[in-house]
């Protein structure tokens, strides 16, 4: 399948996946509810919806979808994550070692 270029109109989705300790997963999400969705939502991500992967037992991975509306508000939301306070210092508890998380972020388009 031939790969197609975002459309600067169209709506973008980002996954993202987020690696946790099992006994951790309440308590990060009453944390990102609390504090870190608002930023997201200010900066033009609508939340679709999260789930965790259950197959197989315990997990240990989150993944949250939302939707912006086109690649540009999009990329003011990734510009306002590293160069605003709020946003950087977002980043600095998500990585601080009281999670010891991993998390991965992609960039998707709908295609049907």
């Amino acid at each position: 399948m031939k790969s197609q270029a975002i459309n600067d109109t169209e709506n973008v989705y980002l996954l993202v996946r987020v690696t946790i300790a099992p006994n951790l997963i309440k308590e990060f999400n009453d944390f990102w509810s609390s504090e870190i969705l608002a930023f997201w939502e200010k900066y033009g991500a609508s939340h679709i919806r999260s789930f965790i992967y259950s197959v197989g037992g315990p997990s240990n991975q989150l993944l949250r979808l939302f939707k912006f509306d086109n690649y540009e508000t999009f990329g003011k939301f990734r510009e306002a994550l590293r160069n605003t306070e709020e946003g950087r210092d977002i980043l600095k508890i998500l990585y601080s070692k009281k999670w010891d998380i991993v998390v991965k972020m992609s960039l998707l388009k709908a295609i049907l």
